[in-house]
């Protein structure tokens, strides 16, 4: 994405080109910018990649029979929910990351008379791949609280690797076991603002 970014950055993708030191205009200077396209929708994809494996593992820890543990990683069963409710967010979650990462299609253009004929859509690449990566912030919020539970409910916190047990110690340190069925929202926003975004935690340390 770099190597597509940076040109871009220092270019010109709008006509006219200034050329101040030459004194001269010239019309639709680098009006295209379709690598730029390409490079945004590669990363969202990429990253769909990421949200469905999240979704997966969340899937796996829910399940009674996979993991070993109480359905739901709930330990009011069989009247509590657990977690339940979290999969069906996350499940939305990958839903609108799929969405976003579908490419951006070209299109021919009317502005100018015909003398701008095309245009790559890059704002629009831009802005679905932001959503993505908000989106899938939230969804590995959810991820860290679901894995926190599990690993409580398995009774293995003193037996961790450091960077998960570090991992498990930030998540509880702001939000609580779930013992009694609660709303989640506000835990899986707290978790996405102070640890996701913060980059303290990463998927990969929380799937072991």
């Amino acid at each position: 994405k770099r190597q597509a970014l940076e040109p871009e950055l220092n270019g010109a993708g709008d006509n006219p080109v200034v050329l101040a030191e030459d004194d001269a205009v010239i019309s639709t200077g680098n009006f295209q910018m379709p690598l730029l396209t390409v490079a945004l929708d590669a990363a969202g994809q990429a990253l769909s990649h990421a949200a469905l494996g999240a979704v997966g593992r969340c899937a796996r820890l829910l399940s009674g029979e996979q993991a070993g543990l109480p359905e739901n990683l709930s330990t009011r069963r069989p009247d509590g929910a657990g977690l339940a409710p979290l999969m069906k967010t996350a499940e939305a979650l990958l839903a609108g990351i799929r969405h976003d990462a579908g490419a951006t299609p070209p299109e021919a253009s009317a502005t100018g008379g015909g003398v701008e004929d095309v245009t790559a859509n890059a704002p629009l690449a831009a802005l679905k791949l932001q959503q993505v990566v908000e989106r899938l912030e939230t969804l590995l919020a959810v991820e860290a609280v679901t894995a926190a539970q599990a690993i409580d409910l398995a009774g293995v916190a003193r037996t961790l690797p450091p960077a998960v047990a570090a991992a498990h110690a930030a998540v509880r340190a702001r939000v609580a076991m779930l013992d009694q069925d609660r709303p989640l929202g506000a835990d899986v926003e707290r978790v996405a603002a102070e640890l996701v975004r913060g980059g303290i935690l990463a998927a990969p340390e929380l799937a072991a």
